[in-house]
């Protein structure tokens, strides 16, 4: 008997890794010269059109290695995958790894090609890592340097991607992805003519649960006009840095453009520890994270649009005196239609917390809501343990750090509570509730019994509109957030990832009190392309 269980378990073993001990290596380099059967590098395919996708080419499980030469390499084609992998074998395609081979891989389309990268199959995974850095550059395309549509669990990984839409096309995305358990990662997504990334769900399924359409993460993008990401519902959005900079002149943008860093039609999110940034911001826009939940989709499919989730991101705005034509809020939370969602509601909006977030330097609201109906019911909101400092400076902005309009709806259906909300140099520290204002947190505790405080935190480094230096923690002598937080079951760590709480109480605000002073994460001048 215990040959026999010997036996199964060395059977098991070898059934286990039949996969890994099977996968074929495969090889692309426009520069070989051997029989060009993809086989070694010597033997490489000399072009993405030359993979063997049949039945004796590439399978799941398998790796496709693309050459960058010693230092780079250029390829003007568009890489289309031509066969799925298969759940646990991805097909991946990688830049070289080996000595030679570890130079840049440029997809360059030259203004001609209208995708850069097209997987129309599933179980795919494209990354450009090489030694943590990006090793893959997706410049001078037309419309997206990467399309992926209807597909799961398709990752595209350290990628820098920019010049997307020839400076001046409008209908260009540089990322576009639906389906289900997708990923975008680790990239550099800048200078596009118009969205970022348009990232959907399986329209043909109402999707409840966080993470299920996929995740957005260990990005940062930068000089794109209108939406960094458009989201629908299901996706995960953490530890990336949207810094709207924009350079009108390396990329106009289409007429009427304005932007949102994040725009979602849906609900089923978790938004955490991004840095959200607004610094030139041209036309303006609505929100940086701007939810606008539907009842209904396109396709006359009712989503999902309560349970959003948004926790430990900074907030802030470089010009508190903005006055363009357009809003930018911090978080709009904007109710579209009346239409019957997936849950059967027309005018209830479920589980929506907003806990340990940073705003600063806001010239117009915060946080809001817009569209309520007449009747509109939120439940089961909570705004917790958020820093709110110089809000609404401009004129006519009414000086309010939070504003959630009238609806059938009490205090313990949207409860506000824990917050530091100061006025700072030029703003105001008013909360607009069920369409009365509270000029001061103190008015607003009194009314409903809650905790708010009025002080001002003592950051380690800020100074009204200057980013340079701009360093949001918390000194260990603030007397003001530093451990008058609530404890929350949601958030166990902060934007650094240290532990909620670090000591015996919580901090208010996007980071816990760290041992050490530590510098925020600054938007990159440049990003390390090997």
């Amino acid at each position: 008997m215990k040959k026999l269980k010997m036996l199964m378990w060395f059977l098991l073993i070898g059934f286990a890794g039949y996969s890994d001990a099977n996968a074929a290596s495969w090889y692309v380099d426009k520069d070989a010269t051997g029989s060009n059967i993809g086989t070694s590098w010597a033997n490489a395919w000399t072009s993405f059109s030359s993979i063997n996708w049949g039945g004796d080419g590439v399978a799941p499980g398998d790796t496709v290695y693309i050459s960058g030469g010693p230092t780079s390499k250029t390829y003007n084609a568009t890489l289309t995958v031509g066969k799925s992998g298969s759940a646990g074998n991805p097909i991946a395609i990688r830049t070289g790894q080996d000595t030679g081979h570890t130079g840049t891989v440029i997809i360059d389309g030259q203004n001609s090609l209208i995708y850069g990268i097209n997987v129309p199959y599933s179980y795919v995974t494209v990354s450009g890592e090489y030694n943590g850095s990006i090793n893959l550059e997706v410049k001078n395309i037309v419309e997206n340097a990467i399309r992926s549509r209807g597909v799961t669990g398709n990752k595209f990984l350290y990628m820098n991607i920019h010049d997307i839409g020839n400076r001046t096309s409008c209908s260009s995305y540089a990322v576009t992805i639906s389906g289900r358990l997708n990923e975008l990662a680790y990239s550099y997504i800048h200078d596009v003519s118009r969205e970022g990334s348009v990232l959907d769900h399986d329209t043909t399924l109402a999707l409840s649960g966080f993470g299920e359409a996929g995740s957005y993460h260990h990005n940062t993008t930068e000089n794109i006009p209108e939406d960094h990401i458009m989201i629908n519902q299901g996706w995960d959005v953490y530890n990336n840095t949207f810094d709207q900079y924009r350079n009108s002149t390396t990329v106009p943008g289409c007429a009427g453009s304005y932007t949102d860093l994040i725009h979602s039609l849906g609900g089923t999110h978790r938004v955490y520890n991004n840095n959200f940034l607004i610094r030139n911001v041209e036309g303006g826009g609505n929100a940086m994270v701007f939810m606008e939940v539907f009842g209904v989709w396109g396709n006359g499919r009712p989503v999902y649009r309560s349970n959003i989730q948004i926790y430990n991101n900074l907030f802030h705005h470089t010009d508190p005196n903005y006055s363009g034509s357009r809003n930018i809020q911090g978080v709009m939370l904007k109710w579209h239609d009346s239409n019957a969602d997936a849950y059967g509601y027309t005018n209830t909006w479920d589980n929506v917390y907003v806990y340990n977030n940073t705003f600063v330097d806001h010239p117009y609201g915060p946080l809001l809501t817009n569209n309520f109906p007449a009747g509109m019911q939120p439940r089961h909101w909570e705004i917790k343990n958020n820093i709110f400092v110089n809000s609404g400076t401009r004129s006519g902005a009414s000086g309010n750090a939070i504003v959630i309009e009238n609806g059938n709806y009490s205090a313990s259906d949207v409860v506000i509570n824990g917050n530091v909300i100061n006025a700072g140099a030029a703003g105001g520290a008013g909360i607009s509730f069920r369409g009365s204002r509270y000029a001061t947190p103190a008015a607003y505790n009194s009314a409903f019994g809650r905790n708010n405080r009025g002080c001002m935190p003592s950051f380690i480094s800020y100074s009204p509109g200057t980013y340079a230096g701009r360093n949001l923690r918390l000194q260990p002598s603030d007397s003001c957030a530093l451990n008058f937080g609530l404890p929350l079951n949601l958030v166990d760590s902060d934007l650094d990832g240290i532990s909620r709480p670090k000591f015996d109480v919580w901090d208010i605000g996007a980071y816990e009190s760290p041992t050490v002073d530590q510098k925020i994460p600054m938007p990159p001048t440049g990003i390390e392309i090997k």
